[in-house]
């Protein structure tokens, strides 16, 4: 197959195993991350793992194969999409089919997205779902650009993720503790309400940065949300630097830093 003329596969059919880009250091080990990011010039670590199927697929079809793949719908999302589908498109390759969002036959209770891309130019008729195009953008999309959009220099400022719990050991619901934590003006100033989970009764605790020796210096060390709940979580947390800073939940994300 890679001796002829025109090396490769004509065709790869498959359904990658799914893994989200964040968690394939902490599975898989951090030098397989890295050989991804080594074998796939361009590559973000943020990528879902599928976006590195579609690149080796890409990689081992000939000059005018195809290959179609089984992916969620992050394939057109974020790092994903820019890993996966941005170079493709940008190294060549045309996306002649598209399912955007297809409801998993099986057991399980996800939708997919099936992709069948050309590498080469694709001379016949472009689909989206039932829709017929002339081109699909690596966003799934029949018009614009395979790119990042420009950012607006207007729009800065304007919004930000804000902060992430990094662990149910900062929520609890105040009332398995029959109102201890709110009933106490020290620990009013620190909890916040969920901002993910509105309706819930569930809160969370902010010890804006604290350190471990400071929260041992007031009454909140000593109550039970506190002292049986969010500390022990943090301790056993993998990542040595939430370990020892054991009052950070994550450091606020803002438009001034």
């Amino acid at each position: 197959v890679f001796e002829r003329e025109n090396p490769g596969f004509d065709a790869i059919v498959g359904n990658p195993p799914f893994q989200g880009g964040r968690n394939i250091s902490a599975v898989q080990g951090g030098t397989y991350s890295n050989w991804l990011l080594h074998l796939n010039e361009g590559s973000n670590g943020g990528a879902d793992l599928v976006a590195h199927f579609f690149r080796r697929a890409f990689d081992l079809i000939r000059q005018d194969g195809a290959f179609g793949l089984i992916a969620t719908n992050t394939i057109a999302q974020g790092d994903t999409r820019s890993t996966g589908l941005r170079w493709i498109c940008s190294a060549g390759g045309e996306i002649y089919r598209a399912l955007t969002r297809l409801k998993w036959p099986g057991l399980a209770a996800v939708v997919v997205s099936v992709i069948c891309v050309l590498k080469g130019r694709f001379a016949g008729s472009k689909r989206i779902d039932d829709k017929e195009t002339r081109s699909i953008t690596a966003f799934l999309f029949d018009q614009g650009g395979h790119d990042d959009p420009a950012r607006l220099a207007a729009n800065a400022g304007k919004s930000f993720q804000g902060s992430i719990v990094l662990g149910m050991g900062f929520t609890f619901d105040d009332t398995d503790t029959k109102g201890v934590a709110s009933s106490l003006a020290e620990m009013r100033r620190l909890i916040k309400e969920n901002p993910h989970n509105v309706q819930s009764s569930r809160v969370v605790v902010d010890f804006s940065g604290f350190h471990v020796w400071k929260c041992r210096c007031t009454a909140i060390y000593t109550e039970q949300v506190l002292r049986d709940i969010s500390f022990p979580y943090r301790l056993g947390n993998r990542f040595r630097p939430r370990r020892c800073r054991q009052g950070v939940l994550r450091l606020p994300r803002n438009p001034d830093g």
